[in-house]
């Protein structure tokens, strides 16, 4: 069952709530790598329709779905988005709109899954752009595979916020973080309780 993902180690995320299904170890990582590393479309629509049950009744509506985007060049050399299916599957679920050309990724970044958490922050500067307006009251579901130090989907989520997008939620499949290790909770709450404000 999908929860709260964990405080991230700093706050004023441009993300207000985080919400994956569970750690990125047995099952979830099996799954993650048959998506990610052998295009298995199906497993990520079943994805994301398990990330969509739980947000119907844990999230209020969800108005628009984004998943993060590739580089074009990227995209041509793997073929797919994975992120697109799982955003496809979550539409499904909640039964409302996805859109991929909301976000485009403008700077071919390093791969993040390589980096630490300060050169993830400094690779995704400036790596997205959004193609257009925003209704002003949206409600944006911003959706990736796997949320590490949350870099990723905060790079998003200011862009979207700056085109309009009255909140974002990042929604991920997994998380690198140990159960064992964190407080599971709400990304925003985390902030509030450290001073912080978003």
């Amino acid at each position: 069952m999908a929860r709260a993902a964990p405080a991230l180690l700093q706050h004023g995320w441009a993300f207000e709530r985080a919400l994956v299904l569970g750690p990125y170890e047995d099952t979830l990582r099996q799954a993650i790598h048959a998506l990610k590393f052998r295009g298995c479309r199906r497993i990520g629509t079943l994805l994301g329709r398990l990330l969509g049950q739980t947000l119907r009744s844990a999230l209020e509506p969800v108005e628009l779905i984004v998943p993060v985007p590739l580089h074009p060049a990227r995209q041509r050399q793997r073929g797919f988005n994975q992120s697109e299916w799982i955003a496809a599957g979550l539409a499904e679920e909640l039964g409302c709109p996805w859109v991929g050309g909301v976000l485009r990724r403008t700077l071919p970044t390093r791969q993040q899954a390589r980096l630490d958490a300060a050169t993830r922050v400094h690779n995704l500067r400036a790596a997205f752009q959004c193609s257009g307006q925003l209704p002003e009251a949206a409600c944006v579901a911003v959706v990736d595979d796997v949320l590490t130090t949350g870099s990723t989907v905060d790079a998003c989520a200011r862009v979207l916020r700056q085109a309009g997008a009255r909140r974002v939620w990042a929604v991920t499949v997994a998380s690198r973080y140990r159960r064992e290790a964190l407080a599971w909770r709400d990304a925003r709450r985390s902030a509030a309780a450290t001073g912080g404000s978003r």
